[in-house]
């Protein structure tokens, strides 16, 4: 039986009292894990939903093997070492945390790997930081019975709760990062250019970066700096260009009404995500520019997940960004048939991937 409160909507905190948290027991997509209260019901205001699914499902109860967990506190709900899912799925509670009417012990995760390694990544925790969470964070291994649980609604998730409650985007404005200050250039390229091959990559990139350092752009690549250091970049830039990825969630969050920001896209799926994330914590919609011309895109979709490769036309690339006042001039010309065959052959597993 599943427990569900008269008003289940944005504004409901629940209070449970010697409610049991069950971690999930296996690596699936769709998983038994989840909170069940003090009487055997399933929570569902607990459950992690993505683009109209639950991922999260009634585990099976043995309360013989619970430990006891005493205080009080915020349940976060399943924890993700992607930074893109951590981004939106694990964030998805963390705002209530400046909203609580009394004071929590701290926050608790169920493992979406249960084989991960134990304790939180580096990113995770400057991210949950930066939410201004400054009590304890447990992830729940084990089945345990936790004293007071305060259980609240999934904000935020991928899909048609890309653009989070209005509650959770206030928040954001005025907790978010609010400790780091804004520092570096006026301009900034967010590249993808020194990731692994491996991820999928933008062909045209080399060309597309050489001509925003003509126009003042930074060329920043996110992963070389902490979390800090990423959204002290993002609240200083006035202008912002970002190639498609998982850096669009984050900057969504830290993003000022002052920015103007581009995206441009490197995929078709999922592309409208971030985009739609930014738009409804900034206020604004980017500027989103021309789609690649070209796609190399895997045989095998389920072994490159998300992978693709794909090449720009670099005139109107920059015809666009010029139209849009993110710059004024530039060399937008793209490198003749040699140097693509050259650098597609030299990046794109072509025994796995053929153009679309």
């Amino acid at each position: 039986m599943a427990f569900t409160p008269d008003k289940d909507d944005t504004s409901t905190v629940l209070e449970l009292k010697n409610a049991m948290v069950i971690p999930p027991d296996r690596p699936r997509f769709k998983q038994k894990t989840g909170v069940i209260t003090g009487t055997g019901e399933y929570v569902s205001l607990a459950e992690t939903r993505r683009h109209g699914a639950t991922l999260t499902q009634p585990p099976e109860v043995n309360t013989a093997a619970a430990a006891i967990l005493p205080g009080t506190w915020l349940w976060a709900g399943s924890l993700y070492d992607h930074f893109g899912h951590f981004l939106i799925e694990s964030c998805a509670r963390l705002w209530r945390w400046s909203q609580l009417e009394q004071s929590a012990d701290g926050i608790l995760f169920v493992p979406k790997f249960p084989n991960r390694m134990p304790g939180l990544r580096p990113f995770q925790q400057a991210i949950i930081d930066a939410w201004g969470m400054k009590g304890r964070v447990q992830v729940i291994t084990e089945a345990a019975t936790v004293e007071h649980l305060l259980v609240g609604e999934q904000s935020i998730g991928l899909g048609d709760r890309i653009a989070a409650t209005e509650e959770m985007r206030r928040t954001a404005k005025t907790v978010f990062g609010r400790e780091v200050q804004a520092e570096g250039p006026e301009r900034l390229y967010i590249s993808r250019s020194k990731l692994p091959v491996e991820t999928g990559a933008l062909l045209a990139e080399p060309e597309i970066e050489a001509a925003l350092k003509e126009n003042g752009y930074e060329i920043f690549h996110p992963q070389d700096h902490d979390i800090n250091t990423q959204i002290a970049r993002y609240k200083a830039a006035r202008y912002i260009v970002v190639a498609d990825g998982s850096p669009g969630h984050l900057i969504a969050y830290c993003a000022t009404a002052a920015q103007r920001i581009a995206y441009l896209p490197r995929r078709a799926q999922w592309l409208d995500g971030p985009i739609d994330h930014i738009a409804a914590f900034h206020g604004e919609r980017p500027t989103v520019l021309p789609a690649p011309t070209r796609e190399w895109l895997p045989k095998n979709p389920k072994a490159f997940r998300n992978v693709s490769y794909c090449w720009h036309d670099l005139p109107a690339i920059g015809a666009a960004l010029s139209s849009a006042g993110f710059v004024s001039s530039g060399t937008w010309s793209n490198p003749d048939e040699r140097t693509i065959g050259e650098r597609i052959n030299g990046s794109v597993l072509t025994a796995e991937f053929s153009e679309a």
